[in-house]
């Protein structure tokens, strides 16, 4: 077999393993749950529908002070300043994946990331708060399996 046979084989084979929305799920799953550990405090991902939510809470203002986004970093000063240590004051960090079109053949996915300190109830429709998205379309699934993690990581940017 020659180098082109087999780059078609093994592309016939990953697309096999990728037919179904479900394995397609199961890649992004695990794709998020590595960079939960990575970027975000006690992660949690949950779903509904075609919507993955990926959260994290930062408590230690001093390690939030650390972020190299100068908006954020004065959030937290005004957030430590303001609201005393026994209200705990937090940030909450989120990554928001709209599934638009999800098969093997093409797709379309939004992704948002997200730094909240609206402190305490930190909902998703107040202004204190920082976003970062990017949207990822393909049309081969080869563009998805590296286009999902580096779009993740591009928005993730937002988190240190």
């Amino acid at each position: 077999m020659n180098e082109v046979e087999v780059k078609k084989e093994w592309e016939q084979k990953l697309r096999a393993s990728f037919q179904n929305s479900d394995a397609l799920m199961g890649f992004m799953i695990h794709t998020l749950e590595s960079f939960a550990h990575r970027y975000l405090n006690n992660p949690t991902i949950e779903s509904q529908g075609q919507v993955m939510w990926l959260t994290g809470r930062e408590e230690n203002m001093g390690q939030a002070l650390k972020t190299q986004n100068a908006t954020i970093k004065e959030a937290v000063k005004n957030l430590a300043k303001n609201v005393p240590r026994e209200g705990k004051p937090a940030l909450v960090s989120r990554v928001k994946i709209d599934i638009q079109e999800l098969s093997a053949d093409k797709g379309r996915i939004v992704l948002t990331a997200q730094v909240n300190w609206a402190h305490p109830g930190h909902g998703q429709d107040s202004d204190e708060k920082i976003e970062k998205k990017k949207t990822l379309t393909w049309d081969d699934l080869q563009d998805f399996r590296k286009g999902f993690p580096l779009a993740l990581e591009e928005i993730c940017d937002l988190f240190l």
